[in-house]
């Protein structure tokens, strides 16, 4: 049993060496990055480490009770619960991490510059998770964090979500500009698609081909208020926006696979 596990160990200690350097390179490069992704990531993850087993159980309750529903009433129940955890508890989380997170002295780095840290970072990840799987079958990972991919702006861009156009947005009579990724910006938020949940949220059957010439909704604790321009239409569209970051090629809703 002994010479066992010292084979073992001989297998996976190189690979446990491999796999910290290639960490402590990813570490690096969030440090390198404008956006403090990484550290809400890691912050998030920390918190839901010690109640899993607790969320695993709840996730099932509600899951037993939605396969209950079928077809356009199942997608419709999940919209309702999407919302209501948005509306009920998001700004406990966005009081959470701003609260804790670590703040960025780092210089600011150019787009560009960016992009190419996040493909770079993109790669290590996978490298590392699949030592991590090969130590984990092997019995090695004990003690191990896997490292998880940032979301936002990766890869080739594509179509983005819809957005509202020839709107203004203001908080407190202030204006904050015509797009929903200006509100994104001004809330410092992960993603545009957290604006559009919170619209979701507030406004019963929001309908992004049809909205209404004004209403309002919340983004941490404050009250954003839509205007549509006179003699313009305020539809939707779903056409590529360069100005607009929501370039994501993760799910970025409360129901992503990693938060």
């Amino acid at each position: 049993m002994t010479d066992v596990m010292s084979g073992m160990d001989q297998l996976t200690g190189p690979l446990k060496v491999q796999f910290a350097n290639i960490t402590s390179q990813i570490e690096d490069l969030d440090s390198q990055l404008n956006v403090e992704d990484a550290s809400k990531t890691k912050l998030l993850n920390q918190a839901a480490k010690g109640v899993e087993s607790d969320g695993e159980k709840l996730v099932s309750q509600v899951a037993a009770f939605i396969n209950s529903y079928h077809g356009a009433d199942r997608v419709g129940l999940i919209t309702a619960l999407r919302k209501s955890i948005q509306k009920d508890f998001a700004k406990e989380v966005d009081d959470f991490v701003e609260a804790n997170v670590q703040k960025s002295d780092a210089p600011r780095v150019s787009d560009d510059e960016q992009a190419a840290i996040r493909e770079k970072r993109r790669e290590l990840v996978k490298m590392a998770q699949s030592l991590y799987g090969v130590l984990e079958n092997f019995g090695g990972a004990e003690g191990l964090e896997k490292p998880s991919q940032l979301r936002g702006p990766t890869g080739k861009r594509g179509k983005t979500g819809p957005r509202l156009k020839n709107f203004q947005f203001s908080v407190n009579g202030d204006v904050v500009g015509s797009k929903l990724s200006d509100v994104q910006k001004r809330f410092e938020l992960g993603s545009v698609g957290d604006v559009r949940v919170a619209v979701e949220a507030a406004v019963s059957d929001f309908d992004w081909a049809m909205p209404p010439e004004s209403f309002d909704f919340v983004v941490k604790n404050e009250t954003v208020h839509a205007e549509k321009v006179a003699g313009t239409n305020g539809s939707a569209s779903s056409e590529e926006d360069e100005d607009d970051d929501d370039t994501s090629t993760e799910d970025d809703g409360l129901f992503s696979e990693e938060i």
